[in-house]
């Protein structure tokens, strides 16, 4: 559905399909790089908080974060999952929207407002060599069977710092800070936004994180970010007239979004980085059938799980010792014991205790949660904890000290997921209890974490203590009994050593002959 708009005469018009508005194009705002300015503002430099929290590993961040943000607008009327797709291609730098304006304007007034900052310089270094090379990297994230971004939704992506509008109160993010990894992903911090949803119909945006500089009115500066906008209408900046200028696979009729990171820093293995984020973050996802992930050509699904672990294994033993070659990380290896987990034969799967259900108001009941436990070879005894959405929040361990398991904890309930996101910290990697304000549900908080893991710890060794204690017992038992034996046949053989030595032994007398000086 397309934005319509009436004109004085009634004649209803568009910006797809049938148009008038050549007869109103002396009316028409020009789209350019907006940079919202004004006196007494907080100058922002080039270390932005949101942006830095990304940048040690941005190809893993931007995975993370998209998929959560696709996966939190799901369309509950499509069928099959949630798709998300990667993909990189070049367009010509004459082709970004502005270009001529940020060489000609924006860079000399930055550079100046911030030439003696050696950190800005060098970032500042890097954007100017981007824009002046003949084709500039892109990397298209596009998301499928999603709603795409209602109004609300828009304004907190593009808009609103520090908060996110999620139509889902259990849903995997919240707290706005996600949307600055794919800045962090840019060489120019710039990304531009694509997308169709039921109400709002089309509409683009772009968005560059760059930093304060002064304008020509004296004593203003601007606040930092850019929007390639059509202009204000109000308070507000308005969608691009003109369309983006990169390639959109999706039909006007197909709900979703796409976001085009430009200045991609594209590493030589930008693929395998986000198959193996893809793998360590949303494996619960992609397991359950939630989830789909395209990367160029390749599908990642819960039927090419095999392969692609297999792959990466083989990378793992090809590269070990090798200086500066493609590593696997920490999390893919526990992600790799999780998928252990999942296709055990013997897999114990247990429901949450009632002692839980009855204590806490936000469980209703054993099946809001499940844990998932196997016995595995190559362990290292922790438990895999995520919620509904199935991305990972972080691994649990200091579980048993001698049982030699894996597990998966997943939280589904309704009010059990809306009372963990409550106290999930900003990176989505633990829960917290310091973030309630109130103490009373702080003290419930506290005190649910520690169930949770009593839980754990109970379950592990009921499921596996008895099993362990005699396999332990036997193999002790034989190391005793093995001891023993060894101990007596040592013993036996120092005696007839002894008798043999006493049996030859001879006395004999000796003269002590006085020393004479």
């Amino acid at each position: 559905m397309k934005t319509v708009y009436i004109d004085c005469f009634g004649i209803l018009y568009g910006k797809v399909g049938f148009s008038l508005m050549g007869i109103f194009d002396s009316h028409k705002k020009k789209d350019a790089w907006r940079f919202p300015s004004g006196k007494g503002l907080t100058l922002n430099g080039i270390n932005a908080a949101g942006i830095d929290t990304f940048s040690d590993v941005p190809v893993d961040s931007i995975t993370r974060e998209g998929i959560q943000n696709s996966l939190d607008a799901r369309d509950s009327a499509a069928n099959g999952p949630v798709v998300v797709s990667f993909s990189a291609s070049t367009i010509a730098s004459a082709a970004i929207p502005g270009i001529t304006q940020l060489k000609s304007k924006t860079l000399p007034a930055i550079r100046d407002k911030w030439a003696s900052s050696e950190t800005a310089m060098a970032f500042f270094d890097t954007y100017e060599s981007v824009i002046e090379a003949e084709t500039v990297p892109v990397l298209k994230i596009s998301d499928f069977n999603t709603k795409g971004l209602a109004e609300k939704n828009w304004q907190s992506l593009i808009f609103v710092a520090g908060d996110s509008v999620k139509d889902d109160e259990a849903s995997a993010g919240s707290k706005g800070i996600g949307k600055f990894a794919p800045f962090a992903a840019s060489n120019l911090r710039m990304v531009f936004y694509h997308t169709i949803s039921e109400n709002e119909g089309e509409r683009s945006i772009g968005v560059s994180q760059l930093v304060s500089y002064d304008t020509k009115t004296a004593g203003e500066v601007t606040q930092g970010p850019a929007y390639f906008s059509a202009g204000l209408s109000g308070s507000q900046y308005q969608p691009m007239q003109d369309t983006v200028p990169f390639k959109i696979d999706r039909k006007v009729s197909q709900f979703g979004t796409d976001l085009f990171v430009v200045g991609f820093k594209n590493d030589t293995d930008w693929q395998d980085l986000i198959k193996m984020s893809v793998l360590s973050n949303f494996l619960i996802s992609i397991w359950t059938g939630e989830l789909e992930v395209q990367i160029e050509d390749e599908i990642i699904n819960r039927d090419r799980l095999p392969i692609l672990f297999a792959y990466f294994k083989k990378i793992e033993k090809e590269n070990k010792g090798k200086r500066n070659a493609f590593k696997v990380t920490e999390d893919f290896k526990d992600a790799f014991r999780a998928f252990q987990v999942l296709t055990n034969s013997d897999l114990k799967q247990l429901a949450l205790p009632g002692e839980m259900v009855e204590t806490y108001d936000f469980i209703d009941s054993a099946q809001d949660a499940h844990l998932l436990l196997a016995l595995l070879e190559d362990t290292n005894r922790k438990i895999l904890q995520t919620r509904k959405s199935g991305m990972k929040i972080n691994y649990k361990n200091h579980i048993s000290g001698s049982i030699n398991f894996f597990g998966v904890f997943q939280a589904t309930g309704q009010k059990l997921n809306k009372f963990l996101k409550d106290i999930e910290n900003a990176s989505h990697d633990d829960w917290y209890v310091d973030r309630i304000v109130d103490r009373k549900k702080k003290a419930t908080a506290r005190q649910f974490l520690k169930d949770l893991t009593r839980f754990y710890k109970t379950a592990v060794n009921d499921t596996f203590a008895i099993k362990n204690t005699v396999e332990m017992d036997a193999f002790q038992l034989d190391g005793v009994l093995i001891a023993n034996g060894e101990q007596q046949a040592a013993t036996e053989d120092r005696s007839a050593n002894l008798e043999q030595k006493v049996a030859n032994l001879k006395i004999k007398k000796y003269t002590q002959i006085a020393r004479t000086n």
